[in-house]
């Protein structure tokens, strides 16, 4: 059976960084929205999988993208600071490893 899980992301203050999440295997990233302030990553798992890392990049607005955009899956984007900042959250894939549609 399938549920939902919410998974903090920490926000560094820098333009851009990776973060490594362990995910459920097979799990699919939903959403990046706040929860009371706190970025969160919502996403539809099977909990008695087991867990295995997953790469996200958090980048901000106006800032540089230092990975090939081909190999970016976009989640979502929170805004904080009162609207000040936005920062987007991609999941990093290995080149040509990229899902489409959400299958494998």
């Amino acid at each position: 059976m399938h549920t939902i899980f919410k998974y903090p992301v920490k926000i560094s203050g820098m333009s851009w960084h990776l973060q490594t999440i362990d995910l459920p295997v097979g799990a699919e990233p939903l959403s990046f929205h706040l929860q009371n302030g706190q970025p969160c990553l919502w996403a539809m798992v099977d909990p008695d999988a087991p867990t295995a890392p997953r790469i996200f990049l958090v980048a901000g607005t106006g800032g540089p993208i230092c990975q090939d955009p081909l190999s970016l899956l976009f989640v979502g984007s929170v805004l904080m600071h009162d609207d000040a900042l936005v920062w987007h959250l991609f999941e990093v894939f290995p080149e040509n490893e990229k899902l489409v549609g959400g299958t494998e």
